[in-house]
């Protein structure tokens, strides 16, 4: 039952944002940012599809929707600090998660704060397919892979440079990760 593959797109002000998530939380948030469309001014409800979840990112589909169930309804405790120390947002993903264990479902709503960030962006946004984070075991990857396409343009076809004692804070990774860099890991 896998999907279609789908664009997430977020401002890169949620690139950079401070927030710590497991791996099934994000597999649970992109997917949800996935289903907003281009046109749409005003967030809906999105309903997450469990098992297709866990088959696109190989998840035991046995105890898939306990596991999923559980991350979304930690992710929605999580909190995102949007800014900088001078100026910013905390807020949670999401207003409400509701589960439907019958259906294998859950049914989502983003915070209305992050509209600004999800919705009608046109410029200052990063954004790939979902099918290219399916691989990523390991959130730093993820989040290392997301900091990379969001400087992709920085160079236009030549060589760009990054200062990696940037990278952990922009990715929220510890310094001691850090030091064992072999831990990125795909």
């Amino acid at each position: 039952m896998k999907e279609t593959n789908q664009i997430v797109k977020k401002s890169n002000d949620l690139i950079t944002a401070k927030y710590r998530l497991t791996i099934i939380q994000q597999y649970v948030l992109h997917n949800v940012i996935s289903q907003i469309h281009i046109e749409d001014t005003d967030f809906k409800k999105y309903e997450v599809n469990v098992r297709s979840i866990a088959e696109n990112h190989g998840i035991d589909t046995k105890n898939a929707y306990r596991y999923i169930k559980k991350s979304a309804l930690e992710l929605n405790k999580q909190p995102i600090i949007i800014g900088d120390e001078i100026e910013g947002i905390a807020l949670n993903w999401f207003s409400s998660v509701r589960y439907n264990s019958n259906r294998g479902t859950l049914l989502v709503d983003f915070h209305p704060d992050l509209k600004p960030y999800l919705l009608q962006l046109q410029g200052y946004f990063t954004q790939y397919e979902n099918k290219n984070i399916q691989q990523f075991k390991c959130v730093h990857s993820l989040r290392f892979y997301e900091f990379l396409k969001q400087k992709q343009n920085l160079g236009k076809g030549k060589e760009f440079y990054i200062e990696l004692t940037l990278f952990p804070k922009s990715v929220q990774c510890s310094v001691f990760l850090m030091a064992n860099i072999k831990t990125l890991r795909i």
